[in-house]
């Protein structure tokens, strides 16, 4: 989604056409889900906050003033540590239902070895990988949501490859 495509959802969205937040929701749904998820850890949790994400996308799009993916990855972010707050992490148990279907017992395995591999890295290597990977944002944005130098992020995400490049090769 362009910027400009963005600012004329939120603009249609103040004039309350819901039919512009759908359309944002059906661009970055996904996106917002895997990042809280990701942080906290729960997909019940995540969808809470994917859900609270964007209410405030609804009730704060005045306040937005440019690069929307980086507006929208910060308030997942912040609205995933509020959840961290008031849910203490060690309350949050992660969800495995037992499933018989092989496919999804493969799936189930696949994303076990992924989530041991990045348990591997430090919360900051880990969130750069997350944004950089699956949010698909650059490292100049993540360095905006984040608050640091692009060098830093840069490094970061050199050191986090590096690390699970190792495990891979075990």
């Amino acid at each position: 989604m362009s910027e400009l495509e963005f600012q004329r959802c939120l603009r249609e969205i103040k004039n309350g056409k819901k039919e512009s937040l759908k359309i944002i929701y059906d661009y970055y749904g996904h996106v917002i889900y895997s990042y809280a998820l990701s942080i906290i850890k729960s997909e019940d949790l995540a969808k809470d906050i994917c859900q609270d994400v964007f209410i405030k996308i609804w009730s704060n799009g005045s306040k937005y003033s440019n690069n929307h993916k980086a507006w929208i990855m910060t308030i997942t972010r912040n609205t995933s540590i509020d959840y961290l707050r008031k849910y203490k992490r060690e309350d949050i148990v992660d969800e495995i239902n037992v499933i018989d279907n092989k496919d999804m017992i493969e799936d189930i395995n696949q994303k076990l070895q992924i989530k041991e591999s990045l348990a591997l890295l430090n919360k900051e290597e880990r969130e750069v990988v997350i944004l950089h990977t699956i949010s698909d944002l650059t490292f100049k944005n993540i360095g905006e949501i984040l608050n640091k130098p692009i060098g830093t992020v840069t490094w970061r995400y050199r050191e986090a490859i590096k690390k699970l490049r190792k495990r891979i090769s075990l």
